[in-house]
């Protein structure tokens, strides 16, 4: 049977779902990570070095399985998910503020939309209604719906509409939502980081993942090689599987750094120009509020789209496992036939368990050979300054609102 992903066969599928298992474990042991949020992403490859391109991994709601391929058209946006929530979380306040406006908070909405400066707090917001109010509505109705505008403003919800729409059309905002990890900081961890070993034998490596915070698989798992096209990877692939392989990896570097969605204005110089965009109150709101607040009956969305186990926001990413300097042995007894060597090499340069980077892309240098009974040893490094994801910390969204 084949599996949809990479049409390849199941037992290929199953063996690297067994074999990145193992890994994963020796990683966590090795590494000091926790099992309880470590998810491992494989194929992602160098973080990039701006802050914008770590927001980039960070704006993802991770899927639930402890092992993901890395796949662009797959990955599904925090911050689409906090606005969908934010649309379809509708504050009692918000309900009666709108009434109380009519056919002027059309008005308000377009007009808002314009403001310069963008208000980024309730304060603010206030002072720009009231401005607007005074000018826009008539005397009968200004000071009713300013006494609404501000009760609505204590309710999380409504305020959090309410950054989203500064995050929206504010000029100083990054192209993708900020968080509170920044490439900068990213470096100075780095830099005060402990090397790291990690050796296993699949043979032995235990593949139990009891303990961890998934214990799912999502689909699309890569063969023994990156990239591979065709069914010519199959043999070496399994040979190896079967014979079990061992590996020796070293990191220079190695940090497992927090990150939180921007919530609020900073000093940090690379996020003083950064608009927040997320509310934890609003966030906490809607999370316990059950029944309240009322949910949009136009969008068919209630609690559990959005927070339930599959949802549209079930759990969120809250930091990066990077590391840099990355040196690694791999060998095998398979004993591979002249034929697998070849298809073996074709593939090889594609990218190789675990890292699937292609040599000679983003500082990484593959090179394997066979000895006289066929059996692969595979040497590759990636040279320090090219710092490679390795993982994302994961957290259920409950456990965010602590």
């Amino acid at each position: 049977m084949l599996s949809p992903y990479l049409q390849v066969p199941i037992v290929v599928q199953q063996a690297m779902t067994t074999l990145s298992a193992k890994w994963y474990n020796a990683l966590v042991s090795g590494s000091g990570l926790s099992r309880s949020e470590f998810q491992l992403v494989q194929g992602y490859g160098a973080i990039g070095t701006t802050s914008e391109s770590l927001w980039r991994i960070l704006d993802q709601v991770p899927p639930d399985s402890f092992c993901r391929r890395h796949d662009p058209a797959k990955a599904r946006s925090f911050l689409g998910a906090y606005s969908d929530l934010s649309e379809n979380a509708i504050a009692g306040g918000a309900l009666r503020f709108r009434k109380c406006m009519g056919d002027f908070f059309a008005l308000w909405e377009n007009d808002k939309a314009n403001l310069d400066p963008m208000p980024i707090s309730a304060l603010q917001w206030v002072r720009e209604f009231v401005d607007w109010a005074c000018v826009s509505l008539p005397n009968a109705l200004t000071q009713k719906c300013i006494n609404h505008y501000k009760t609505a403003l204590l309710d999380p919800t409504f305020l959090a509409a309410h950054l989203l729409t500064a995050f929206k059309f504010t000029q100083r905002t990054a192209a993708v939502p900020a968080f509170t990890l920044t490439s900068r900081k990213l470096t100075e961890l780095l830099d005060r980081s402990e090397p790291r070993s990690i050796m296993f034998n699949s043979m032995d490596a235990p593949g139990s993942l009891a303990g961890a915070w998934s214990q799912a698989q999502e689909g699309g798992t890569f063969n023994l090689f990156g990239g591979s096209q065709g069914t010519d990877h199959i043999a070496p692939t399994l040979k190896l599987t079967n014979a079990g392989v061992n590996v020796r990896c070293t990191f220079q570097k190695l940090v497992s750094a927090q990150a939180r969605p921007l919530a609020r204005p900073s000093y940090d110089p690379d996020l003083k120009d950064c608009t927040p965009w997320f509310s934890p109150a609003a966030l906490q709101s809607s999370y316990e509020s059950g029944l309240e607040p009322s949910w949009n009956p136009k969008a068919m969305a209630d609690w559990e789209w959005n927070f339930g186990p599959n949802g549209n926001l079930p759990r969120a990413c809250v930091g990066l496992v990077v590391a840099d300097g990355i040196k690694l042995t791999l060998t095998s007894k398979a004993g591979l036939t002249v034929d697998e060597q070849v298809d073996f090499s074709r593939h090889a340069s594609e990218g190789i368990f675990p890292f699937f980077k292609r040599s000679g892309a983003e500082g990484w240098v593959t090179d394997w050979s066979f000895d006289r009974a066929g059996n692969a040893i595979v040497s590759s490094s990636c040279k320090p300054g090219n710092p490679q994801l390795l993982g994302v910390l994961v957290n259920g969204i409950s456990e965010m609102l602590g």
